[in-house]
């Protein structure tokens, strides 16, 4: 379990966390592959750090990774709230203030207060999206999650009373209320997605002083959706149905696999269906071709193999006997494609492929039953 420092940091600098921790689990666990489930912004911070990786040619040794409900394109906090803690002192909207004025909220959030113009958010997805060629490791298995569903979460609620946000202050003996302020529901607060998982009364502190202290409640009519469904799958060729707020068009998800729920569940909830998911996930199995090249001639049928995605598989590449112009020649194991040269190997595979050994010629036998060798090539 990973949790950062800082959870407010650049998400840039929260992604060379999550890189150096790889490296330190493999490390640890240098004959198996990594299990990458980011949660939440973990899921942006985690994919950020995969991409750059396999972008610059460094193994991260990651063969699952998850994104559970991340805000792959953005995440939402009502405009009209963001608004008013924004307007209100600093002594009395302090904390809520800066949960919002950091950079990873910047960066996450489609319209943040404290960034109108949209300079930090879209300048991230710009360069997410420009990593690796999309945006995506593909050196792994990638899978999306989002505990939103397909269909609008509060369908007809948009435009309707979302909430009450009331500011209240206590010094010595004396407690008053600073400011209210009711706030109504956005198109994005009743879409589809996962919701943000309040209680529909919520105290909470903003800061404590030994002579005065400053604490807020927030009133709910329902809990608003926190991540887009189209945002938690990175929903390409997707549509809105403008009417219900439902995805009339699905469009097609840049992860290899995905789900949504079939009712809206809070955003840090793991439900059955998502624990069902990632286990499966966990005994995929990816088929695997290995060929064989020949320098001095002759053909060979290629060897396939069944490569768990964490556990591999090991590979023993023996000698290979062909006919080379009436002589049998035997091959033995020279190299893998990628130069290395250890036989037995263990093979790891999160996708359907090949690989490439080169052989070299041992020893050749002519009809007469004479022989000659030839070195390594």
């Amino acid at each position: 379990m990973l949790n950062f420092r800082d959870g407010g940091a650049n998400i840039r600098d929260n992604a060379n966390v999550v890189t150096d921790a790889l490296v330190k689990v493999h490390e640890l666990c240098p004959n198996y592959e990594v299990v990458l489930v980011g949660l939440s912004m973990g899921g942006v911070a985690a994919r950020y750090a995969l991409a750059k990786m396999e972008s610059q040619s460094v193994r991260h040794n990651v063969g699952l990774f998850v994104g559970y409900d991340s805000p792959n394109e953005r995440a939402h906090v009502n405009q009209d709230l963001q608004d008013f803690v924004k307007s209100q002192p600093s002594s009395s909207a302090g904390g809520l203030q800066r949960s919002l004025d950091c950079d990873a909220a910047k960066q996450l959030l489609w319209y943040n207060t404290y960034d109108p113009a949209d300079t930090y958010h879209t300048a991230f997805y710009n360069e997410l999206g420009s990593l690796n060629g999309d945006g995506f490791p593909n050196r792994c298995y990638n899978l999306g999650i989002s505990n939103g569903s397909l269909s609008a979460t509060w369908a007809g609620r948009n435009g309707t009373p979302l909430g009450t946000l009331t500011l209240f202050a206590w010094t010595g003996w004396v407690h008053y209320e600073i400011a209210t302020h009711p706030f109504t529901a956005e198109p994005l607060d009743c879409g589809t997605g996962s919701k943000i998982g309040m209680d529909l009364k919520r105290v909470g502190s903003i800061f404590n002083w030994p002579w005065f202290s400053a604490y807020y409640e927030l009133g709910l009519e329902f809990d608003p959706v926190f991540i887009p469904t189209w945002s938690a799958l990175a929903l390409q060729g997707f549509e809105v149905d403008p009417e219900t707020g439902d995805l009339s068009v699905v469009g097609q998800s840049k992860f290899d696999a995905s789900i949504v729920q079939a009712a809206p569940e809070k955003h840090v909830w793991l439900t059955q269906a998502s624990r069902n998911t990632i286990v499966s996930a966990l005994g995929r199995m990816s088929n695997v071709t290995v060929n064989y090249q020949l320098p001095e001639g002759g053909t060979t049928s290629p060897d396939a193999y069944q490569v768990k995605i964490i556990h591999g598989e090991v590979v023993t590449v023996e000698p290979k006997t062909v006919n080379v112009n009436g002589r049998q020649v035997t091959y033995n194991f020279a190299c893998w494609d990628d130069g290395s040269t250890e036989n037995p190997r263990r093979v790891f595979a999160s996708h359907d492929g090949s690989r490439t050994v080169t052989m070299k010629v041992h020893l050749a036998t002519s009809s007469s039953g004479g022989t000659w060798a030839s070195g390594p090539h």
